[in-house]
């Protein structure tokens, strides 16, 4: 059934560099928060769904449990999932190729990023897919050590990390989901996949104990199995309270391996909300030298 012409939203979006990705550097945003004129969204009128995936901090647990480590992440999830044919008008834009052309309407027929609504629909079959599995110890895996598109797991020996690797994949792949971004505390195990599936097709790099990457919003380092996290503090003279704000934001701890450093910041931001300063005006002499000292 065509739903009527004012049965419709239509998306802002813009564009994001990110230059620490290994693939896209340019992403698509896509706002679903953004107002209309009667001062509604469509995530104001979205169900953000119940939380169906283990938590961060259990995840990382786990993964210390063995010596071989795997990581990986599904290729575009939100993209697979497609949305239903009455909530398309709802996921419309209006794009313009070029300043000489004319502006055109589009609906997306697949899940996106920016909708309240997206992350359980694009989660939810990775819970469903697994019901008919007759490994349960696949089953699980795909279950509970999954967050999202990342995928971070571990065995006791290479064989049975190859075995999971493989099986997990042939799931997988019957929905069309495809792993990529493939990586293992065992150097190994990477050189057996294809080069397309790797994190990195470099062979000096995946034996590098510098070699890292970002899983789960942490940095790990493959080779010597070990999680590190850098710390950038501008040292530039005035800095101000917004860019103190964003440098502490940054550090991203799950399981609170920087408690003891984290908490000293947060006083120093809590100083900084006492003060009273805006968010643009320039540090005072003595809070730029207690960020020095």
């Amino acid at each position: 059934m065509k739903l009527p012409i004012e049965k419709n939203y239509y998306l802002s979006h813009h564009c994001v560099f990110k230059d620490s990705s290994t693939l896209k550097k340019l992403r698509v945003v896509f706002d679903g928060s953004t107002k209309t004129t009667s001062g509604i969204s469509l995530n104001d009128r979205l169900m953000v769904g119940p939380k169906i995936q283990q938590d961060l901090f259990s995840i990382l647990i786990r993964f210390r449990m063995y010596p071989v480590a795997l990581s990986a992440d599904i290729a575009n999830i939100y993209r697979q999932v497609q949305l239903d044919a009455e909530h398309k008008d709802y996921h419309r834009l209006f794009w313009k190729e070029s300043n000489s052309t004319d502006i055109k309407s589009f609906r997306m027929t697949r899940v996106r990023y920016g909708i309240a609504s997206s992350a359980f629909q694009s989660v939810r079959p990775l819970q469903v897919l697994p019901e008919d599995v007759t490994d349960k110890n696949v089953q699980l895996r795909i279950m509970t050590d999954m967050h999202v598109d990342g995928f971070l797991t571990k065995t006791p020996d290479l064989e049975s990390a190859m075995k999971l690797q493989n099986s997990i994949i042939a799931v997988l792949s019957q929905a069309g989901l495809e792993i990529r971004k493939r990586t293992s505390s065992n150097p190994e195990l990477g050189e057996r996949l294809p080069a397309n599936f790797r994190e990195t097709t470099d062979e000096m790099t995946i034996k590098s104990d510098d070699y890292s990457m970002k899983t789960l919003g942490v940095k790990w380092n493959p080779n010597p199995d070990q999680f590190s996290f850098i710390a950038k503090l501008d040292e530039k003279t005035p800095s101000t309270k917004r860019e103190k704000l964003s440098e502490v934001i940054r550090l991203f701890d799950p399981l609170g391996w920087l408690s003891s450093t984290i908490i000293q910041f947060k006083s120093f931001v809590q100083l900084l909300w006492m003060d009273q300063l805006r968010r643009y005006e320039a540090l005072s002499k003595d809070f730029s030298k207690s960020t020095a000292d």
